[in-house]
């Protein structure tokens, strides 16, 4: 079930739900246990310290993600952005913590097919990951933050969109929203009417952001998002709900972009066409 089950707002001008937001989280490290958060500032990067580091396989510099090793999302992550201080938390009870601030060698990355200049992360956290995975990963900070994102700033979906499709699986597994690693999780009124708000403003707290295009779904959906195994097929019941695109492709939830910077909290207002209420 989902771990958010909170009542709608209702506006009392017009007597009908009031979107708000209900859920936010990041990966201070992508690919690791995801953080959920009070409040996020979004930046043009996107949401400040969310998939600040990522792992790369240390033979060919390639991204290491979920897909490859789904069990990573077991290790908690803190980030703390005064000073850049790193906390790894194993399922065992193991805490491996340092600074990210001490940097090694230059690299070039390969994340999904794009070439991201970014350095080692010297410290512990290679050997503890590597140990955990079973394979030889580096942990890395990309040059330019929001490099590491998979293609745009920031991600979101609704609360009813998760349900709706849960009830049309008959799978109550699919209601937790955690499996979609969205940034933002919306509630209130109708199931896909994020689809609807391509292309336009939506305000969502003190920030104006763009909706851009639906998020295409990968693999890592279909794993438990607390152990990382498969748990479902994810893929197979989004196909069924919402058909495929030309490449047989799977969508859910909305890329974005940040119009103007500003902090949203759990509990703001989401208002497409930036119109307050």
């Amino acid at each position: 079930m989902s771990t958010t089950t909170p009542a709608e707002v209702v506006s009392r001008a017009e007597g009908t739900p009031r979107r708000t937001v209900v859920r936010l989280a990041i990966a201070p490290v992508k690919s690791l246990a995801l953080t959920a958060r009070d409040a996020v500032r979004l930046e043009p990067p996107g949401a400040v310290g969310d998939r600040a580091l990522f792992l790369v396989d240390r033979a060919r510099h390639r991204l290491y993600n979920g897909i490859s090793r789904g069990r990573l999302v077991q290790v908690g992550a803190e980030l703390r952005a005064s000073d850049g201080w790193l906390r790894l938390c194993f399922p065992d009870g193991a805490v491996v913590e340092g600074t990210t601030a001490d940097l090694g060698e230059r690299l070039v990355a390969d994340v999904h097919a794009r070439q991201v200049p970014a350095r080692v992360v010297r410290g512990p956290f290679a050997a503890a990951l590597s140990a955990f995975a079973a394979h030889e990963v580096e942990l890395v900070r990309p040059d330019q933050p929001g490099a590491a994102l998979d293609v745009h700033p920031l991600t979101l979906v609704s609360r009813a969109s998760v349900d709706a499709l849960a009830g049309a699986a008959g799978d109550p597994r699919l209601a937790d929203g955690r499996r979609f690693r969205m940034l933002i999780e919306v509630a209130g009124r109708h199931a896909y009417e994020e689809d609807a708000w391509a292309g336009t403003v939506v305000r969502i707290g003190e920030a104006l952001v763009r909706a851009l295009a639906p998020v295409p779904r990968c693999g890592v959906t279909q794993q438990d998002p607390e152990r990382g195994a498969f748990q479902l097929p994810t893929l197979r019941h989004l196909a069924r709900q919402r058909g495929t695109g030309p490449d047989g492709l799977v969508f859910f939830g909305m890329y974005g972009e940040v119009v103007d910077p500003g902090w949203v909290r759990v509990g703001d207002a989401v208002v497409p066409g930036g119109r307050p209420w």
